[in-house]
């Protein structure tokens, strides 16, 4: 597959009810193999089998994913820098998965999935990941 917006979220920012530059944006991995995330039909966070989240955290709460830092939104392209998940566990996972984080897994709607990212799949080791965004952004609107 490639990359892709989620249908809900591309619904979302229409609606205006995302605000990538003033909301927390999160951002995970997911291992496909517990729970390969549908951009038709999922919308929220709840859709992803907290399985399928790596990091998954101690005690499984958004917070565990790293949000992104320096956002903008220049010409409908969302950009931001580099994001460093610090020592990294869990599953080999197969894509990234962008969120807005609002603490609860029902009303923290699915925004995009990466899956073609030099690196993937990636295997955490207890190190540091650096997720290195394109030069031209993460994504245009």
């Amino acid at each position: 597959m490639a990359n892709a917006l989620f249908a809900s979220g591309r619904a979302k920012f229409l609606e205006g009810s995302i605000a990538a530059g003033t909301d927390t944006l999160r951002v995970f991995g997911a291992d496909h193999a517990d729970d390969n995330p549908n951009t038709s039909t999922d919308d929220f966070l709840d859709d992803i089998a907290t399985a399928a989240r790596v990091p998954a955290g101690t005690d499984g709460t958004q917070t565990a994913h790293s949000a992104l830092a320096s956002k903008t939104t220049t010409a409908g392209t969302l950009d931001a820098a580099d994001t460093t998940v610090s020592a990294l566990t869990g599953d080999q996972f197969e894509s990234f998965i962008l969120y807005k984080g609002t603490l609860t897994d029902t009303t923290s709607p699915l925004i995009a999935k990466i899956d073609t990212a030099t690196g993937l799949p990636f295997t955490p080791n207890g190190g540091d990941l650096v997720v290195v965004w394109d030069a031209a952004g993460i994504f245009t609107l």
